[in-house]
């Protein structure tokens, strides 16, 4: 991927967080809306940097925050994004406390 594709896709990167913040469901993101309802709009993916690999990956680095239940969610995660064609073709979320992220949410 070339730089030029590097500020589309965190245009796209921050979109995508932000409408997980807000929970809305739409566009196809069920995922976004059930994080907003769960935590009654709690819910934050605030983006902290982003990284182009060299094999042209981006890779968005974030902290998702929330409260749900009496439980309050502070964990880093990443979104690896494999990009193709200057297109997304498929994301991987990896979460830096794994066991946090689970008990938060069971």
């Amino acid at each position: 991927m070339s730089g030029r594709l590097l500020i589309p896709v965190l245009v796209l990167l921050t979109l995508l967080l932000g409408l997980i913040s807000l929970g809305i469901g739409t566009l196809g993101l069920d995922y976004a809306g059930w994080l907003g309802g769960e935590t009654s709009g709690t819910f934050k993916a605030q983006l902290q940097a982003v990284f182009e690999t060299e094999d042209g990956r981006v890779i968005g680095l974030h902290r998702n925050v929330g409260e749900r239940d009496g439980n309050k969610l502070d964990t880093m995660c990443s979104l690896l994004l494999e990009v193709s064609d200057e297109q997304i073709k498929s994301g991987t979320e990896y979460f830096l406390d794994l066991q946090n992220w689970d008990r938060f949410w069971s």
